[in-house]
């Protein structure tokens, strides 16, 4: 049996709208996380939200992803229903902890999707090589989790969220349990992902200065019930290397986020 063709890495990306959406956890009292929120991300741009805890950052990543629903409003990935893009492997999602099988090798993790979607032939095997190497893992294929740093097991995780050339790729905090130095490590070896893969990426994260550093735009958000307090667009050149965070433009980005976030802007 032939592999289904796997979609290439060129891939065209896909806009997110999200418009007038609205969210309730469900339970006897139900509880509004996400009120009225309304704002795009354009084909093959990054995005980064950011807010205080607890104010729907990762349930807008969940609502965008399809794995959640909104109580009402409505979100459109490629002018298209969240739900189709799902069911055709089109979105990536990478969450805080890798959440890798123990038992398989960095390889067979990786592999995963492709053998859930029945790709796990000659192509989808070389894919799964292509994308280790992509992340700087392809003298780790047959370590197992428990062999890996925390940046390693991370880059797996990307790289899995990769092997199928997704059009989007949401990321919820993926960084938020590294120390500063290897935060700072993923966060360039990611913006080198990016730029070869080029998905339209939505990155959820509480620190300022990665939001503002990977970034073409931050959108901040309220407090709970969560609404968007603001889309800040930062015009740093790219590709941007750490050297950037000690100019002052990049000082007076982070000043801009921090003050959408006290409510000042």
């Amino acid at each position: 049996m032939h592999d289904e063709h796997l979609p290439s890495a060129s891939q065209q990306p896909a806009s997110i709208d999200v418009h007038s959406v609205n969210y309730y956890y469900p339970g006897k009292v139900p509880l509004l996380a996400i009120t009225n929120a309304s704002f795009s991300v354009g084909p093959g741009e990054f995005v980064s939200i950011i807010g205080p805890s607890g104010c729907g950052k990762s349930t807008m990543l969940r609502l965008i992803a399809d794995l959640l629903r909104p109580t009402s409003g409505q979100i459109a990935i490629g002018g298209q229903p969240p739900e189709r893009l799902r069911r055709s492997r089109q979105i990536g999602f990478v969450f805080q902890d890798a959440a890798l099988m123990p038992w398989r090798s960095s390889f067979g993790n990786v592999m995963l999707p492709l053998q859930v979607m029945r790709r796990a032939g000659k192509e989808g095997k070389a894919k799964a090589d292509e994308m280790l190497r992509l992340v700087g893992l392809g003298d780790f294929r047959n370590k197992r989790p428990a062999e890996l740093s925390g940046g390693m097991r991370q880059r797996v995780s990307i790289a899995r969220a990769l092997t199928y050339s997704p059009k989007v790729l949401l990321m919820d905090e993926p960084f938020g349990a590294l120390d500063q130095i290897t935060r700072d490590e993923m966060n360039q070896e990611l913006l080198r992902i990016w730029e070869t893969n080029r998905a339209t990426l939505v990155f959820v994260t509480h620190s300022i200065s990665e939001a503002v550093f990977l970034s073409d735009r931050v959108v901040v958000m309220s407090p709970r019930p969560g609404t968007i307090r603001q889309s800040i667009t930062i015009g740093l050149s790219r590709p941007r290397l750490p050297a950037i965070k000690h100019e002052p433009g990049f000082f007076e980005y982070e000043t801009q986020v921090l003050r959408a976030l006290e409510g000042d802007a």
